[in-house]
């Protein structure tokens, strides 16, 4: 890999390694707090709904500042927040730390996704978003499983403290091989916002890319409660191993990127939503081994969704991709908020069930969606 591609990778680890760490800690963290699931899943929103909300404005921010002020920035930022979190005396404090460490991914990831959409065109464009969503997928993984890990034998309060370590060493990286690139004058008579709004392609990338952030984060955060009570009665550490799964995106993702490059972005979401629907009714069973397999396909699922849809949305986007990558994250992180906080309204009701069911309902909304309103 070269130093570009380096920082692609860095950065891609950087932005998922703690965000989701929480995920494996929720059953902990419900007896630490005395509270009840839905309270406690809150940890997980907050930050989620935290990156949407800053996500419109992190656009225009990484198209007017100079790149590697801004990830630096960034970075610090997420650093800082998440141990504070780690010192937080009450669950609504946790909260809102959590809220906190969520207002600066935002420039991370627009920068990161500008940086790609400027330097990549084409087939290499496919790789390169696909080579950053493995990274998300490593970051992601690492973050849970040493969460996980941590949490089991020294406290929730090392989990976060070792995925501030872990954000730390990964943003250095990214640091040393990401090249400089000056604040780009200001674009004139660009569009709107509510423009890119009223565009059919981009309703239907916007959308699909809120259903993939919901599905994968409505799955793994609510199958914890679930794989902890019987017939599986799984404990915290081995939880975290659940997360293993992600690893498969690491052979996965980039086998979509040569064919996403051959096929195009249609036809990739199409067979991504296909299998999410898939992999979620799988886990219905009460076989371990084919919940594994249903939690597998969801990843590869989630995976191969959220690089086809910033991709295109980066290359659709042209002179204005920061703006439209910027309105594209608020949607996809509004997704992850939604998904880490709908199911737990819901599991009163139709417990996992239920949760199965809408992450169903809104894959079908995107197979509909890509079908008639995307083009390549």
């Amino acid at each position: 890999m070269n130093r570009p591609q380096i920082a692609v990778a860095a950065g891609g680890f950087a932005a998922f390694v703690n965000i989701y760490a929480l995920q494996a800690l929720l059953p902990g963290l419900c007896q630490v707090f005395s509270a009840p699931r839905h309270h406690v899943s809150l940890t997980v929103t907050a930050t989620t709904l935290a990156v949407a909300l800053a996500s419109p404005f992190a656009g225009r921010l990484a198209a007017a500042w100079e790149r590697r002020t801004l990830v630096a920035g960034s970075l610090l930022g997420l650093v800082l927040t998440t141990l504070l979190a780690a010192s937080a005396k009450s669950l609504p404090e946790l909260i809102v730390w959590r809220f906190a460490e969520g207002l600066f991914l935002p420039a991370l990831v627009a920068s990161l996704m500008a940086f790609v959409a400027e330097n990549w065109q084409g087939a290499a464009l496919s790789r390169t978003m696909c080579n950053y969503v493995t990274w998300t997928v490593i970051g992601g993984f690492l973050g849970r499983f040493v969460a996980g890990w941590a949490g089991a034998h020294f406290g929730w309060r090392a989990a976060l403290g070792a995925t501030a370590l872990l954000n730390a060493v990964s943003g250095a990286v990214l640091l040393m091989n990401l090249p400089r690139r000056e604040a780009a004058p200001l674009l004139q008579g660009g569009h709107s916002l509510s423009y890119f709004l009223r565009q059919g392609p981009f309703q239907a990338a916007f959308v699909s890319g809120f259903n993939v952030l919901f599905s994968l984060v409505a799955m793994f955060t609510y199958i914890t409660f679930r794989l902890s009570e019987p017939p599986f009665a799984l404990s915290a550490d081995t939880l975290g191993c659940i997360f293993c799964v992600y690893l498969v995106g690491i052979v996965v993702t980039p086998l979509a990127g040569r064919l996403m490059a051959r096929w195009g972005f249609r036809k990739a979401l199409l067979g991504a939503s296909s299998f999410a629907i898939l992999g979620a009714l799988l886990t219905l069973s009460g076989t371990l081994s084919t919940v594994i397999l249903g939690l597998t396909l969801s990843c590869c699922a989630a995976f191969v969704g959220q690089a086809g849809t910033s991709g295109y949305v980066g290359q659709r986007g042209g002179p204005e991709r920061t703006t439209v990558l910027g309105l594209y994250l608020c949607f996809y992180y509004l997704g992850g908020s939604a998904g880490a906080a709908l199911p737990g309204l819901l599991w009163p009701w139709g417990g996992w069930a239920a949760c199965v069911g809408l992450i169903v309902l809104l894959q079908m909304v995107s197979l509909f969606l890509v079908r008639f309103r995307f083009s390549d």
